[in-house]
């Protein structure tokens, strides 16, 4: 089966092995889906609230700073109804590159290495280009979020 293409996005293929697929698949009754977004949402919240708005830079270990608010912002959470699993973090454009590069939001839950272009001038006051690489040590913010959360999670999924 081919889904439709959407914007940019190439289309994607799933192919199916079984012939009882709707017995295969399980799908989330409404309680299920309620409670999972119910919990994706408290464990967002939290992440939110974690990271501070401020000027100065956050010690190694403790959420980050937000110095424009934008890491807070793009903070989502999605259900996934197919798996049965709901989706908790910051948006595309704060994740991780591909390969073995880091940046924005990956970079700070896991720490790392990184590179940046800069610009410099020689004697004579030429410009010319370096590429330095900086490390940066981990300020995690979503999993505390996860283990702040977790003992009340099977409250959230009695009824269920």
């Amino acid at each position: 089966m081919q889904l439709p293409q959407v914007g940019n996005m190439l289309p994607t293929v799933r192919v199916s092995q079984f012939f009882d697929r709707p017995g295969v698949v399980r799908y989330l009754s409404k309680k299920e889906a309620k409670y999972l977004s119910r919990a994706g949402g408290s464990i967002r919240l939290t992440a939110k609230r974690s990271i501070r708005k401020r000027k100065g830079i956050s010690k190694p270990g403790s959420p980050p700073s937000s110095h424009e608010g934008s890491l807070r912002r793009f903070l989502f959470y999605g259900l996934d109804k197919v798996n049965g699993s709901v989706v908790i973090g910051p948006s595309a454009i704060m994740r991780q590159k591909t390969g073995t590069e880091k940046r924005g939001a990956s970079l700070l839950e896991f720490g790392g290495w990184t590179r940046r272009k800069k610009t410099r001038y020689d004697r004579n006051g030429q410009r010319y280009k370096v590429i330095e690489r900086l490390h940066y040590k981990a300020r995690p913010f979503m999993q505390p979020a996860l283990n702040k959360i977790e003992p009340r999670l099977p409250q959230m999924f009695a009824d269920a």
